[in-house]
């Protein structure tokens, strides 16, 4: 072997590497943009069971656990 052999074999292995891992970072970077432009359909909100009551219609823990009648809701 010539000198400085070792340092071509390894400056082409290392030239390799990088030429996989930036063709990866592209193919990721372009399979994330066409990802981004799917529109997403947003959660429904509302209905009847979602119903926000005001504030007098909403009942409120007791303090005292121990307490076993139940409050009538306030008028």
């Amino acid at each position: 072997m010539k000198r400085g052999s070792a340092f071509r074999i390894v400056g082409f292995v290392l030239g390799i590497v990088g030429t996989v891992v930036s063709v990866t970072a592209i193919v990721f970077s372009v399979v994330g943009l066409l990802l981004a432009k799917k529109p997403v359909k947003p959660p429904i909100r509302g209905g009847a069971r979602t119903i926000s009551l005001p504030a007098p219609y909403v009942r409120r823990r007791r303090n005292n656990a121990a307490s076993s009648r139940r409050q009538p809701l306030p008028a």
